[in-house]
């Protein structure tokens, strides 16, 4: 399995954002994907985040905070960033819709663990 990148993106409201994507409707996750051959972990969040929601580094707020997981078959690297909610601009042709949730606010779907334990994470950084 290849490695990936994640991104908890919170506002400036403490709400932090989740997706769907278009070849993937009905599976709530965090932003980001998978990295490319010989990729930067920092650098495939960019890229991600460029090519899903339109952000680049200067609209968010830097250093990036990063955690690391892994299964024993791949490396999954989330990093906690900070963008305000006029700042992000999805792309039709990756991201079907987004949702900014609170812990409380996150809906029911086979991948709510996963994120909560992600944000829950990151929360205390």
């Amino acid at each position: 399995m290849a490695d990936n990148v994640r991104a908890v993106m919170f506002n400036n409201d403490q709400q932090f954002l989740i997706v769907t994507e278009v070849d993937d409707p009905g599976r709530w996750k965090l932003p980001g994907g998978k990295l490319e051959a010989d990729q930067e972990p920092k650098d495939g969040i960019i890229r991600e985040l460029q090519e899903e929601l339109n952000l680049t580094p200067r609209q968010s707020k830097l250093p990036f905070v990063e955690l690391v997981t892994d299964d024993g078959l791949s490396k999954r690297y989330i990093f906690k960033i900070i963008a305000p909610k006029e700042q992000i601009n999805p792309t039709g042709s990756e991201i079907a819709q987004i949702m900014w949730c609170t812990v409380g606010t996150v809906p029911d779907c086979q991948n709510k663990n996963h994120i909560l334990a992600a944000v829950k994470s990151l929360s205390v950084i």
